[in-house]
């Protein structure tokens, strides 16, 4: 039987965390049912995933947030990989998918894997004509999500809930990565992820600066794949007026996941409804999460017993929910214990593999006898 061929599709500057469900993806896949490509729209996304996912990224070179360039460059890709089915990981591959199918025959199906609530009405709107025109499923990547998307898209049987990929990072020396980041050994550190509104992390910062008044060696470490100039000279603008600049370090997209794993702490300040794929690695890695009630974090995973929740957002509550998980190791253990069970139960290998198969079977009307 001949394997069927996936396009993965980047369209926007991607998080390592979003490259590491990708690289998940292409990795667990049988070789012997799917053959697979990756594209990205942006340059600095192509070194991040060759670098992640260990294979050959076709640069679709998308400038200044416009996606034609890169829609003409994707149909040509199209054109010369003939994918059944493309995976588009944002909003930005789907646009560009749409573009480079318009007024073809390729035939192509595309796969649109969501992390957060689309708030733009037009895109709502752009994504239920797709929808409705058979050439668009969508994955969202929560139960709450997908019965959401359920209801704005106006079909149930091409919206399906797949918890991501919960792998664990590997056996990394911890103090060694510390070192790396000009970090002392015994400093709690507090790792921040990347994404959504600066003006959450700028809270995040707020809050772990009113908790490094308890702890003078605190410090908070955040990624800067997706982050523009702006945000991050935000940041550091914050914490020099705040503590001196002394409490922030920020590192290289490629050192996101090991700066995570050394972290005692992940911090999700999200005020808005967001997916967080830095929470599910943090499950698998071990390290205990604190995380605003707008945080989701797979399908099933919407439950508070498995992170430090935090009401009413501000810097009193941030920090207090950070204190707690320095400081109380008891309170601590337990939930890096219920979060790698749920890890181990919703996002293994095993069930990952099994669910995507399943789906991409779903998707394009194929039947096959292949144990997973």
């Amino acid at each position: 039987m001949a394997s069927l061929r996936i396009l993965h599709i980047v369209g926007e500057k991607a998080s390592p965390f979003l490259l590491h469900q990708v690289e998940a993806q292409a990795r667990l896949l049988p070789a012997a049912m799917f053959e697979q490509a990756v594209a990205a729209g942006e340059t600095s996304t192509v070194r991040l995933a060759e670098r992640i996912l260990l294979r050959r990224t076709e640069d679709l070179k998308r400038r200044f947030g416009s996606d034609f360039v890169a829609s003409r460059r994707l149909r040509r890709v199209i054109a010369e990989f003939r994918p059944k089915l493309a995976v588009c990981w944002d909003l930005a591959a789907a646009e560009q998918l749409r573009l480079a199918l318009s007024g073809t025959r390729f035939g192509v199906k595309g796969v649109l894997m969501l992390f957060g609530p689309v708030r733009s009405a037009s895109v709502i709107q752009r994504l239920r004509s797709n929808v409705r025109g058979e050439r668009l499923h969508v994955l969202a990547y929560s139960d709450v999500l997908a019965e959401h998307l359920r209801g704005e898209l106006g079909t149930t049987e091409r919206v399906h809930a797949l918890s991501p990929f919960c792998g664990h990072s590997g056996r990394l020396d911890r103090q060694a990565v510390r070192r790396q980041m000009g970090l002392a050994a015994e400093a709690p550190v507090v790792f921040m992820s990347d994404g959504g509104r600066i003006d959450d992390r700028i809270l995040g910062l707020w809050g772990a600066a009113v908790a490094q008044k308890l702890h003078p060696r605190l410090r908070v470490v955040i990624p800067t794949a997706t982050m523009t100039p702006k945000g991050i000279a935000r940041c550091r603008h914050f914490a020099e007026g705040a503590v001196g600049g002394e409490i922030v370090r920020f590192c290289d997209a490629w050192q996101a996941r090991a700066a995570l794993s050394a972290a005692d702490v992940c911090l999700e300040p999200a005020t808005q409804a967001s997916e967080s794929l830095a929470v599910v690695s943090a499950f698998a890695d071990g390290v205990p999460v604190a995380a605003t009630e707008a945080v989701r974090y797979g399908a099933g995973g919407s439950a508070s017993e498995l992170v430090m929740r935090i009401e009413k957002a501000n810097a009193r509550t941030v920090a207090a929910a950070v204190l707690r998980l320095i400081e109380d190791g008891a309170y601590r253990d337990e939930l890096v214990g219920r979060a790698r069970e749920w890890a181990e139960a919703n996002g293994s290998e095993l069930r990952y593999r099994g669910d995507l198969v399943r789906i991409y079977q779903q998707i394009l009307q194929r039947e096959w006898q292949v144990t997973v």
